[in-house]
């Protein structure tokens, strides 16, 4: 594992690149600077790196993330001009994780709360610990909420979860995140499961992976009408065109004529 800044860590497994946040002794609250510069510039290599196929974020310790640091510079803002300037530089994690063209996986060991839970919300797929919980304590404080947190909660879990949540200011379990659709399912070790799925996920052609991916996310803001017309069609066209396509398929077929047997359909009906 190598330290990148003094509250990340970097290591990677067979093409997955795993960032971990490393603030422990404070549930991994991050700094202005680690949300505003060193995440991001981190995040930007991986997305370069065509050696990283995936990418999972998690945290040290007992916890995934809770939060910014409280007593950090931004708390100490003077003017309204000076906090809009540090929110759009922290908001700079998240914008880049929902640019990534590549997958991006939480594994969430423990408390994801306030900008913690908009940096797991960010990933396309949330893995939870038992023990995990998740809130936007922000009213509790007189705020409103950051990090994304207002577009990403309503996408994830709906208006009404979402609007509960950010009214009430109160946190949930993970049992009620699964509920809702926060995250994909509870593990006893989230980190492990999700290298598991990342690497599941970093076996297939890349292309097809990253087109199905920005389809997905494409999709969710265009519309039903967009993907039949103009999504589907033109991402369907250039993998089949694709010179992956044919190695690929020809694989496909032949797993399938071995686990299938033939009963007068074709194969895989």
């Amino acid at each position: 594992m190598t330290g990148v800044s003094p509250q990340l860590e970097l290591h990677a497994v067979d093409g997955v690149a795993v960032v971990t946040l490393n603030n422990p002794s404070r549930a991994n609250s991050l700094s202005n600077q680690t949300l505003g510069e060193h995440l991001p510039r981190l995040l930007t290599t991986l997305g370069g790196d065509p050696d990283v196929l995936a990418i999972v974020i998690t945290g040290a310790g007992d916890a995934f993330c809770a939060g910014s640091e409280l007593d950090a510079d931004g708390f100490s803002a003077t003017r309204p001009a000076q906090t809009i300037a540090l929110l759009r530089r922290a908001h700079r994690s998240i914008a880049i994780i929902r640019a990534l063209h590549k997958p991006c996986l939480a594994a969430v060991n423990g408390a994801a709360i306030g900008a913690g839970l908009g940096l797991a919300l960010a990933c396309d797929i949330r893995i939870a610990s038992p023990s995990g919980r998740f809130g936007t304590p922000y009213v509790r404080m007189g705020l409103t909420p950051d990090m994304g947190t207002s577009f990403l909660l309503r996408e994830v879990v709906g208006v009404a979860h979402a609007l509960e949540l950010v009214m009430t200011g109160r946190a949930i379990t993970a049992d009620a995140a699964l509920a809702m659709g926060m995250v994909s399912r509870i593990a006893d070790d989230p980190l492990t499961e999700a290298l598991t799925l990342a690497t599941e996920i970093a076996r297939h052609p890349p292309a097809a992976v990253l087109a199905a991916r920005a389809l997905v996310l494409e999709s969710a803001r265009r519309g039903l009408e967009w993907s039949l017309s103009c999504g589907e069609p033109q991402a369907f066209a250039a993998t089949f065109h694709d010179e992956e396509f044919a190695e690929q398929f020809a694989s496909y077929r032949a797993g399938l004529s071995s686990r299938t047997p033939r009963t007068g359909g074709r194969v895989g009906e």
